[in-house]
């Protein structure tokens, strides 16, 4: 089984990284290439990430903390591609009493996650799949966040769309983006170098606005470093309230 796991991600690595060369921005990732490589990375990923001055979970959660007026009760939070539950501790701690839900494409990473005891709810899915399956089955939730989830996604109008219909009428959405790099203008988004997926400022604030969100708050950070470099992006915090 690791073998064929392994071969799978080569696969999909390999076609993703076709996309890169030729310039082709999907407007979705392939799900496979994402579970396929954070199932590999995951025993790793934490340990990957301490020389890389990571600070997303940590920008995210100083959102929260400014918009705190607007969530008089924090008592349902969904975290978009949980990962190890990075976030998901540090929203634990910030509302203990809350239920918290996770969600991941990847098992492995999950895995991880729940080890920490950080989640009342852990689901293997798509982001899109379970926020639609949410929106016929649960209450409407106090707060999504998705930290650093967007450099694998493409166009976001459908995200935003199924957030705001999960979203309670006071919620608050709260996630990151990277910056697309180098001088060249990127009218929406556009795969990256890295293989990752950048979105221009303006096409967030337009998808955002478009789908009924307030911006409260937007700002310009540095995410993590790369290659001795370091990579910018933005932390947004939206509010369904008009």
């Amino acid at each position: 089984m690791p073998q064929l796991a392994e071969r799978d991600l080569r696969i999909q690595l390999a076609k993703h990284l076709l996309c890169v060369i030729q310039k082709e921005t999907p407007s979705r990732i392939a799900a496979t290439y994402i579970s396929s490589l954070f199932d590999c990375y995951a025993k790793s990923f934490e340990k990957s990430l301490e020389n890389l001055s990571y600070q997303v979970p940590q920008l995210l959660i100083q959102a929260i903390l400014w918009s705190q007026e607007e969530l008089c009760h924090l008592q349902r939070i969904l975290d978009l591609g949980a990962g190890t539950g990075l976030l998901g501790e540090q929203l634990k701690d910030l509302a203990p009493r809350a239920h918290i839900a996770a969600v991941d494409l990847s098992a492995e990473m999950l895995k991880q996650a729940e080890m920490k005891g950080c989640y009342d709810e852990l689901h293997c899915a798509d982001l899109l799949d379970h926020l639609a399956d949410c929106t016929r089955s649960v209450s409407p939730f106090d707060l999504i966040v998705a930290a650093d989830v967007f450099g694998y996604v493409g166009d976001l109008a459908p995200v935003f769309r199924l957030v705001y219909q999960n979203l309670d009428n006071k919620g608050l959405f709260v996630f990151s983006t990277e910056k697309p790099t180098g001088n060249e203008t990127v009218p929406h988004y556009q795969l990256q170098a890295s293989g990752r997926v950048a979105h221009s400022h303006e096409y967030v604030l337009t998808v955002a606005r478009e789908h009924g969100f307030k911006v409260l708050r937007d700002w310009s950070c540095e995410l993590r470093a790369e290659d001795g470099h370091p990579v910018l992006g933005h932390v947004f915090s939206l509010s369904c309230a008009l």
